[in-house]
């Protein structure tokens, strides 16, 4: 239990540091950054899409994507082209502004569907996903969609917390456009 909350802590704190250290007057947030710090400690997968103000969640554009290293070749690419707003998540997160935990995947659809038809869950190995708003100063700015393939622990209520904390961190550290 006390190594997972020092876990947590660290990653907080290496995301803080980053955020704090990579957006200036002159320099926007380097959304890839903060993707890759998750996926290094955190998930297998991670998703960031924003919504350019004053479209809103309906004009969400995927920002970054991070996978595994061992992920099929073109995987990547192929989750960062589908629209944020096709599938259940993040839509829902964006649109209400409410995060949401899988501890396990029941539904395999509810991020959409690959090329193939099959469901991208399904593609990627999902077991756990959790997603949160970006919330910024103008409320919900984006969503950060996190997941683990189900060869690792499930994600909890103590990991959802942490990444909404990480995720309002990411939503006031976005660009004001």
């Amino acid at each position: 239990m006390v190594v997972l909350a020092a876990r947590r802590l660290d990653v907080l704190t290496r995301m803080t540091r980053l955020l704090l250290r990579g957006t200036t007057p002159t320099r926007d947030l380097a959304l890839t950054d903060a993707a890759d710090l998750l996926a290094d400690s955190y998930a297998d997968w991670v998703i960031i899409d924003v919504c350019d103000l004053p479209e809103g969640p309906r004009a969400a554009r995927r920002a970054a994507v991070v996978g595994p290293a061992d992920a099929p070749e073109g995987q990547r690419e192929e989750v960062a082209g589908l629209t944020p707003g096709d599938s259940d998540i993040p839509g829902e997160v964006l649109g209400r502004g409410q995060s949401l935990l899988f501890p396990l995947i029941e539904d395999e659809t509810v991020l959409g569907h690959s090329g193939s038809g099959a469901p991208l869950l399904s593609a990627l190995g999902a077991g756990s996903l959790l997603s949160v708003p970006l919330r910024g100063s103008r409320g919900v700015r984006g969503a950060l969609t996190l997941i683990r393939r189900s060869n690792r622990g499930s994600f909890r209520l103590a990991d959802l917390g942490l990444i909404e904390e990480i995720g309002e961190h990411i939503g006031l550290a976005l660009p004001a456009r």
